[in-house]
């Protein structure tokens, strides 16, 4: 009887499920792939299980690879490397949670990787590091926690981040990144440090934009922006600021638009804004009741929305009765209502 016991414990680890089930990065997946030059036709490879993609496109025309709305919970080292060819990656509504360092390794022409509405969760450093390309797209996500560095050396024209789960900002994240456009809006930012974006390399003869729409930022520090000298876009419409604080431009030369609206402020005065020239200043439904003449140096004063009292108002209209092309300042209406 004891023999018997023995012989089944020792055979039946390999009689049950002894064929094992075939699984990879890709399984069952259908990937489409396109050529840039309009001659081709768009073609679908069905990947039935694999770990890497390489092998099925660098034969073919493939410098635009869609893989969208399938199952891929996890991206490997060397799963998405070595696509010499590709220069639009689009990995979207995959269910990604996971992105492994190595995994983008050898795309030297890649120019867009989207990697949007997924179920990635944090960014760790070295996933991205080196990547030169235009855009890259982390967007509808669940990312909550990003690595030291974990953008550092990345060479980018836009990066959006847009409707994550980003509580805090940390200057270090893009140490030597150069990033034109960063698009941070929607997610829970409270507060921005101090020398914010001063780590992150400007690339010569060009001027950053940054996207903190709808995010819960409260106020703006001092010396927030210093580092960087010229800004095409600041965007913190839909926050919920009160005040900006003293010194807050500091280090800034310019601003061609500053976007305030939809927020909670009740002053704004020249000692804030400082000798930074802003050509466009958007402050639209805050809790404005007057805004000093001595703040009216740049093109655009948009304030639509806001409680100005009359009085206010004929302080403007003193002041453009004393200047020239007053127009820019959108005040009709306002005066309209105070005749």
């Amino acid at each position: 009887m004891f023999l018997l016991y023995a012989s089944i414990a020792l055979i039946a680890p390999y009689s049950i499920g002894c064929k094992p089930s075939k699984s990879g990065v890709f399984d069952n997946v259908t990937v489409l792939i396109k050529g840039l030059d309009k001659t081709t036709t768009e073609d679908s490879i069905l990947i039935e299980f694999d770990d890497s993609l390489s092998k099925y496109l660098n034969n073919k025309p493939s410098e635009i690879v869609i893989i969208r709305n399938q199952f891929i919970p996890k991206l490997e080292t060397n799963s998405v490397a070595d696509l010499t060819k590709v220069q639009n990656l689009t990995l979207a509504g995959n269910g990604i949670r996971e992105i492994q360092q190595g995994t983008f390794q050898n795309l030297p022409n890649l120019k867009v990787l989207n990697l949007s509405r997924n179920s990635i969760e944090e960014v760790r450093i070295g996933i991205f590091t080196d990547l030169r390309m235009h855009d890259l797209y982390l967007d509808h996500n669940k990312i909550s926690r990003i690595g030291y560095k974990a953008f550092s050396k990345l060479h980018l024209k836009n990066l959006f981040l847009r409707n994550n789960r980003i509580s805090r900002w940390s200057k270090d994240w893009f140490a030597d990144s150069s990033v034109l456009v960063l698009d941070m809006g929607y997610n829970l930012i409270e507060e921005l440090p101090p020398n914010a974006f001063h780590l992150m390399s400007k690339p010569a003869n060009n001027s950053m934009s940054i996207i903190f729409t709808g995010n819960q930022v409260k106020k703006l520090n001092s010396h927030v922006f210093s580092g960087v000298s010229t800004y095409d876009r600041i965007v913190l419409d839909g926050n919920s600021m009160d005040r900006l604080a003293p010194g807050v431009f500091d280090g800034v030369r310019r601003v061609n638009v500053l976007n305030l609206n939809n927020n909670s402020l009740s002053e704004v005065n020249a000692d804030v804004l400082g000798t930074v020239q802003i050509d466009v200043l958007m402050l639209e439904d805050n809790k404005l009741r007057c805004l000093s003449t001595d703040i009216f140096r740049m093109e655009e004063l948009d304030i639509d929305g806001n409680p100005i009292s009359c009085f206010c108002v004929k302080t403007w209209l003193d002041w453009r009765d004393r200047h020239s092309n007053p127009s820019i300042y959108h005040i009709t209406n306002l005066e309209e209502e105070c005749i």
